[in-house]
C-alpha cells in the first residue's frame, strides 16, 4: 500500500509593518524588508516620498523590557520544574534514597544523580526552547505576555538551530551574575547577551 506523501507546510515570515504572519511567497521584499500584500502600497508610496529607506530592518517595533522578559522567564522555570523536580524525585527515589548522615554521605551517588538530573534538564530545556522559539515564535511564558522571539534581520522565527543555540547562550548571560540579563535594561533594543550573539530580538506581539 502507497504511502500518502506528507505535505510539508510554507515557511512562513512576519510582515515588517504590521507583524502579521505570512507564508514566504506572499511577502513582498524590500532588502531584507518583507512586506506583505495589504501594507505593500503604503509601503511603496512611503519610499517614493524617500520617507521610507530600502532595506530598513525591524521597522516600528516594540520591544520587550526587562521586567516582563524576566517574568517571563520565571513563568518558563515554573513550567520546566513541573516536568523535571517530579523526575529528580523519581530518580532519588528510585536508586535507594541518600544516605543523610554526616558521618557517611552517599557523595558517590549524590554526584551521579546531580549529573543525571543536570543532564534531563539541559535537554528539557533545549526540546523545549527548540520547538516554542522555532515553531511558536517564543517560549509558552513569552507568548502568555504577548512577546515573541524573532530574527533581527526580518522578523522571522529564528531556525531550530538557532533556538538551541539561544539556549546555550543563555547559560553565558548569566555566567557572571546575570550581567548577560541585566544588560537588557540598558540596551536601546532591549538586547540581553544572548539576543547580542544570536541576532534576535524580543518583541510584542501585534
Amino acid at each position: 500500500m502507497a504511502s500518502t506523501p506528507v505535505e510539508t507546510p510554507a515557511p512562513r515570515m512576519y510582515c515588517g509593518e504590521c507583524g502579521g504572519s505570512y507564508p514566504v511567497q506572499d511577502l513582498a521584499r524590500f532588502g531584507n524588508h518583507f512586506v506583505c500584500v495589504n501594507c505593500k502600497p503604503a509601503y511603496v508610496q512611503r519610499m517614493r516620498e524617500g520617507v521610507q529607506p530600502v532595506g530598513a530592518t525591524m521597522a516600528a517595533v516594540h520591544y520587550g523590557g526587562f521586567w516582563i522578559r524576566a517574568l517571563a522567564l520565571m513563568i518558563d522555570g515554573l513550567l520546566l520544574g513541573v516536568v523535571t523536580v517530579p523526575v529528580a524525585v523519581i530518580m532519588v527515589m528510585g536508586s535507594g534514597g541518600l544516605k543523610l548522615d554526616p558521618q557517611n554521605p552517599d557523595i558517590a551517588k549524590i554526584f551521579a544523580l546531580e549529573a543525571v538530573v543536570g543532564l534531563f534538564s539541559l535537554v528539557v530545556g533545549l526540546l523545549y526552547q527548540g520547538y516554542f522559539v522555532s515553531q511558536r515564535g517564543g517560549t509558552p511564558g513569552k507568548l502568555a505576555l504577548g512577546l515573541k522571539v524573532v530574527n533581527a534581520v526580518d522578523g522571522s522565527y529564528p531556525s531550530v538551530a538557532k533556538a538551541i543555540g539561544r539556549y546555550f547562550a543563555y547559560i553565558l548571560s548569566g555566567v557572571v551574575l546575570y550581567i548577560g540579563y541585566i544588560i537588557a535594561a540598558f540596551d536601546s533594543e532591549k538586547r540581553a547577551l544572548h539576543d547580542h550573539i544570536c541576532a534576535t530580538r524580543v518583541i510584542y506581539k501585534r
